[in-house]
């Protein structure tokens, strides 16, 4: 049927197939509206309309009622409506049928035909069973949740539940999460780091665009704390460390020895005990005895198997009325390092330890650490998937389409494509697919350009978007589907000679030197920008 009948913001798809189980056979139509007025579209020049008359089912087509007759005035511009009002939800099989002017009339339905178009009212709004939700963990930037959820609705659609999160005290909700009616996923939320509560919600729509919005379910995260400096964190754990009064032993305090200032005398003389002269006594002062100082340990050095022991040094002679003084030497340094020269298996001159360099420190290597790759951006082009054929209700297709211009001019051009492809069914449906392809060609997405022309309606096609199409196929080296692509353009429109100029460039990409010479030289006798390129092309 050439006919489309729709509701008021109501798009009609070319080609659509049942989707509800229960619907009558037919393109299905949904609307939550019991009350609407119900025009005609695609029906040419209404003015040629003497008679509309609109046809109801209830019983998938075994009989039909005759529900509304409407007479056209001579010299109307707009199309005729039909009044549509119900007291209950349910499928109604309609068919219109107009009577010309010139005579010509549809024909009316009979018993046992199939409607072409079904009314599908669903006023009842998704109804929310089950939604829980419960915190797993948490790091700096991102909280893990889990979540289970049950949605009741007779027509749902394919992804019917949206999980919303908000961070700010749900100033604003993002969307996390899509899916079906019924489910249980474990999502990671990205939060910030000063976040003290996570919201969370459910939103679930139907295909006649009923919403039902859950309760938020809050969860509450630790905040977590700033990373504290090293230095800082030293001096705290040191001033929380008791001193040596308070360390106890079996309940008493631990023994401790005073340490004497360090003596400004040389280490290596004799140590003089006080006498009674020293104090003062009337006693004679008793000899000074010299006390050799103490050799550091060492370590065991083996000289042909035998544990090596370093002859004694000779001992001073006192001078006559001095002090006995023990002159430190470094004979003992020297025999022990030449010892172990000569235990080495290598013949290295023995080494003065007070004239040999220090061991230079050799630096560690630097490892390096290899850096994490970012993962590499996925192509953006030609991921959009081809629109829904579901048409649905837009109560107001203007606002839409501005909604639609703002998201394209503010760079959210997947949000702006949704609301376009949304628009298709509808009075501006033309416009939106149009808009469409020409974002996405700007934005560099031929690719997504392409699959929205393919999956769009024929009706709405119009020679402005086949011009578009063709020029997308030879870009993408398709040169022999160019001329199916832009052959429907009117012959009479403005875009007739830009269509014949694609042609030629297929034919010339394809090899038909003859037949692309032909359309070029055609084109060429013009004086528009076409023929200015037709001539580029012949190197004229």
């Amino acid at each position: 049927m050439r006919r489309l009948f729709r509701s008021a913001a109501l798009t009609v798809p070319f080609l659509l197939p049942v989707c509800a189980a229960d619907a009558p056979a037919g393109q299905v139509l949904y609307t939550n509206k019991r009350q609407q007025p119900l025009p005609l579209s695609n029906v040419g020049d209404p003015a040629t309309i003497a008679k509309a008359r609109l046809f109801v089912t209830l019983d998938n087509g075994k009989t039909w009622t005759l529900a509304h007759e409407l007479q056209i005035a001579e010299g109307t511009k707009d199309l005729p409506k039909f009044p549509f009002s119900t007291d209950r939800d349910g499928a109604f099989g309609i068919m219109p049928c107009i009577t010309f002017r010139n005579g010509q009339s549809e024909v009316e339905p009979k018993p046992g035909q199939v409607p072409p178009y079904v009314l599908m009212v669903d006023s009842t709004a998704p109804a929310i069973t089950q939604f829980d939700a419960m915190l797993v963990g948490r790091a700096a930037a991102k909280a893990v949740v889990r979540l289970t959820w049950s949605v009741n609705e007779a027509n749902p659609e394919k992804e019917s539940v949206a999980i919303e999160a908000s961070s700010d005290g749900g100033a604003r909700f993002v969307t996390v999460h899509l899916g079906g009616v019924d489910g249980a996923v474990e999502l990671t939320v990205p939060v910030t780091a000063e976040a003290r509560d996570l919201q969370l919600r459910l939103v679930a729509t139907d295909r006649a665009r009923n919403v039902t919005v859950s309760p938020s379910r809050t969860l509450n995260l630790a905040p977590m704390p700033e990373p504290e400096d090293p230095k800082d964190a030293l001096a705290k754990a040191v001033a929380t460390l008791p001193s040596i009064a308070e360390v106890r032993v079996d309940d008493r305090p631990l023994p401790t020895t005073e340490i004497a200032p360090p003596s400004q005398v040389n280490p290596t003389a004799p140590v003089a005990p006080k006498t009674a002269a020293a104090a003062g006594a009337t006693t004679p002062a008793a000899p000074i005895v010299a006390v050799p100082p103490v050799a550091p340990a060492r370590p065991e050095v083996i000289v042909d198997g035998k544990p090596y022991t370093p002859a004694t040094a000779a001992k001073s002679t006192p001078v006559a009325d001095q002090p006995a003084v023990v002159v430190a030497d470094n004979s003992i340094d020297q025999a022990y390092y030449e010892a172990l020269a000569a235990s080495r298996s290598t013949n290295q001159p023995a080494m003065n330890p007070k004239t040999a360099p220090r061991p230079v420190s050799q630096p560690r290597p630097v490892v390096v650490e290899p850096q994490p790759q970012a993962p590499a951006r996925l192509p953006i082009d030609g991921q959009r998937l081809p629109a829904s054929l579901t048409p649905v209700i837009i109560d107001d297709e203007v606002k839409a389409l501005t909604d639609a211009r703002v998201l394209a001019t503010t760079g959210h051009i997947d949000d702006a494509c949704d609301l376009y492809e949304r628009l298709r069914f509808g009075s501006l449906g033309k416009t939106a697919l149009e808009e469409q392809v020409k974002l996405q060609i700007a934005n560099e997405r031929p690719r997504d350009a392409l699959t929205a022309i393919t999956s769009a309606p024929l009706e709405i096609v119009t020679d402005a978007v086949r011009i578009d199409f063709g020029m997308l196929l030879l870009a993408a080296g398709r040169a022999d589907e160019v001329e199916a692509a832009v052959a429907g353009v009117a012959g009479a429109s403005p875009e007739a000679r830009q269509a014949l100029l694609l042609i030629a460039k297929a034919y010339r990409e394809l090899g038909k030197t003859t037949e692309s010479k032909r359309a070029l030289d055609w084109l060429a006798k013009g004086k528009d920008a076409v023929a200015a390129e037709a001539r580029t092309l012949l190197g004229r």
